[in-house]
Parts: structure tokens; C-alpha cells; sequence
């Protein structure tokens, strides 16, 4: 991994799996961290950060709430003194393995807020920052459920084949700007 001790970046999730795995690494090789999660457990990371010898700071946001978003990633900007880089891999996956007859609508519209909404929500307003700078990196989660189908959770993989179309938009639209939004499906195994 390349040493990132210049750059300032902001990782949504970094209360477990991966997003707290990810917070964990950028910063232990150098990167100031801004940990972003609506659970408070975003603090452990920081902590664990921290007493490694890194830097980070937590804050308690929800994805799917535009006020929230945009408060906390100006916060964060003017903590880390700019944005370098975006990491969102905040999600949630509900409907694990119901019908579709019996997803409810509230299911339904809390994954695609999360998922896909809060996708949108992070991009747009790390965007702005880094259109100011003249660069950056925006990198979405996605899922290959979402482009292949298979997830076990009805809501989920459309919500992720969402944030598959968003990225392959935003690499077009923002290559402009200066900012990089990586396009291809890259696989965790």
C-alpha cells in the first residue's frame, strides 16, 4: 500500500467491518482520518487509531440525512484542513432472505436511504470540497449482488446496482474537475 501521510481522508462505516478495517489501515500507513458512522462504536476505531499512533477524529452521522452529512463533512474539511479522498462504505442490509411479498416498505426505503441515498448525500458533498482544491478521489461501495443479482436481501442488491450506476456517472461527470471516481467492480475475496 502506498504511504498516504499527506492525505486527508474521510471514511463513512468506521464503526465495524469493513469500514472500521479500512479506517484502521489508511491511517496506520499515515492518513488523518475523519470516521464517519451513525453508530457510536465509530469512537473504538478512533481509539484504536489513536493509540497506534494515528490520527483521527469521530463523528456521528447519518448517511441518509442530507443536514447531517453536509454539517459533518464541512467539519471534517475544516478539521483535516481539505479532503483528499472520500471512502464511503457505510450500508446495511435488511430482508435477509424474505419474501417479496413480505418486504415491507419501511425495509425497502431504509436500505435504498442508506445504501444508495447516502451514496449520493457523501459524493455531492465531498465533491464540493474537492472541486474547490482541483482534486480528489470519491470511491462508493458497491456490491456484485448489485450488478448480478444473488444477495440474499431483496432491497439490498438493487439499492447497491444503484450505487454501481452513480459511480459510473460520477467518473464521467467529475474527471473534469480533477477528481478520480473509480468505475470497475473490484472484488474482496
Amino acid at each position: 500500500m502506498p504511504r498516504l501521510s499527506d492525505k486527508r481522508i474521510i471514511v463513512t462505516g468506521a464503526a465495524s467491518g469493513i469500514g472500521r478495517a479500512t479506517a484502521i489501515c489508511v491511517a496506520r500507513y499515515g492518513a488523518r482520518v475523519a470516521a464517519f458512522d451513525i453508530d457510536d462504536r465509530g469512537r473504538e476505531a478512533v481509539r484504536t487509531i489513536a493509540s497506534a499512533g494515528g490520527v483521527a477524529r469521530f463523528w456521528r452521522v447519518d448517511v441518509s440525512d442530507e443536514t447531517s452529512v453536509s454539517r459533518s463533512v464541512d467539519d471534517a474539511c475544516q478539521w483535516l484542513g481539505g479532503l483528499d479522498v472520500l471512502l464511503h462504505i457505510a450500508g446495511v442490509i435488511q430482508g435477509v432472505m424474505v419474501d417479496i411479498a413480505d418486504v415491507s416498505e419501511t425495509v425497502w426505503d431504509r436500505v435504498v436511504e442508506v445504501n444508495l441515498k447516502g451514496s449520493f448525500l457523501m459524493a455531492k458533498h465531498a465533491a464540493k470540497r474537492m472541486k474547490s482544491a482541483g482534486h480528489g478521489v470519491i470511491v462508493l461501495t458497491a456490491s456484485q449482488g448489485g450488478v448480478t443479482g444473488g444477495a440474499a436481501s431483496i432491497p439490498y442488491a438493487p439499492s447497491k446496482g444503484g450505487v454501481h450506476g452513480l459511480m459510473l456517472v460520477l467518473a464521467e461527470k467529475l474527471a473534469t474537475q480533477g477528481i478520480r471516481a473509480p468505475r470497475k467492480i473490484m472484488r474482496l475475496t
